[in-house]
């Protein structure tokens, strides 16, 4: 009943990993909210949520987070490449720079969910 492929290696946790199952019991809530909520607006009900983003340059203790989401996340990898935390690590020195971001609403923090690598092109 356990595949322990697809657990992380020892040490390479992130806050994320650690918090996963606060997050599933968040989420419970947060589908609880929405099934009571029939007579509102999927607008209203995302208001209700207080949802608020926070948008920040990288910090090193990110670089973890942010080479895990890159190598899982499909939906936004418009490159489809992978990148190592030491590539991530070294990417702000390359007049560029990577941009990430933590969501959180009235049930809990979701964590940093958004990582954006950019490079700045010259033309």
């Amino acid at each position: 009943d356990h595949s322990w492929c697809l657990d992380a290696p020892r040490g390479l946790l992130t806050k994320e990993d650690a918090k996963r199952s606060n997050f599933y019991e968040q989420e419970r809530q947060r589908q609880e909210l929405h099934q009571s909520s029939k007579d509102v607006t999927l607008q209203d009900f995302v208001n209700s949520l207080n949802v608020e983003v926070d948008m920040h340059q990288m910090s090193t203790e990110e670089i973890p987070r942010v080479a895990q989401l890159a190598s899982r996340t499909n939906q936004f990898n418009t490159t489809t490449e992978r990148r190592s935390e030491d590539e991530i690590a070294a990417w702000p020195s390359l007049e560029s720079g990577v941009l990430c971001g933590g969501v959180k609403d009235r049930f809990g923090d979701y964590g940093l969910v958004v990582a954006a690598l950019r490079t700045i092109a010259h033309r």
